[in-house]
């Protein structure tokens, strides 16, 4: 039986490609893949209804865009790369999605829960293996970080959702 993966787009919905759709599906195509989509609710209609169409999500949640200046004034080294508002965005927008999936009930519950951001590249006839992982495992390439760790693609254990959720509310308080 094909292991099954939960694929959370989250934030901003950007670069829209059919390439890295294929591309993500090539890369598991061991695994049994649902997407959810937890997006701005000030995004254009066109975009979203793009990544909709493509993507055919389970879930389609439109979430308020929040500011997060006076949490970025208290940053006392911030990352200089990018703004420091949109890591706040992007963690809140995966929050949200945590939060989502923790109401689902499913049939099967999925293995594993995978953070994509839109923009990411993946190369074609890329294998992403994930079989050698435990309930405790965390994936996080080291790529693309810009000092910092990698946002755009991390896997956890579907059985970790909750303190995920804990681990990310602690890190707001």
């Amino acid at each position: 039986m094909c292991k099954k993966i939960i694929v959370l787009l989250t934030g901003q919905l950007r670069y829209f490609s059919e390439l890295n759709y294929k591309n993500l599906k090539n890369s598991l195509k061991d695994y049994d893949l649902s997407f959810y989509i937890v997006c701005w609710e000030n995004e254009k209609k066109e975009t979203k209804d793009k990544f909709v169409k493509l993507y055919n999500p389970i879930k389609f949640l439109e979430i308020q865009d929040k500011d997060f200046s006076e949490e970025v004034k208290k940053i006392q080294i911030p990352d200089t790369a990018v703004k420091s508002e949109n890591i706040f965005k992007m963690w809140y927008s995966f929050i949200k999605a945590c939060e989502l999936l923790s109401k689902e009930k499913f049939n099967e519950a999925p293995t594993y829960i995978l953070r994509y951001r839109s923009d990411l590249l993946p190369l074609e006839n890329q294998n992403i293996d994930i079989k050698f992982s435990n309930n405790n495992d965390i994936f996080v390439p080291d790529l693309n970080h810009w000092n910092g760790i990698n946002d755009q693609f991390f896997i956890f254990h579907y059985s970790k959702l909750n303190k995920m959720i804990e681990f990310l509310e602690f890190i707001y308080k």
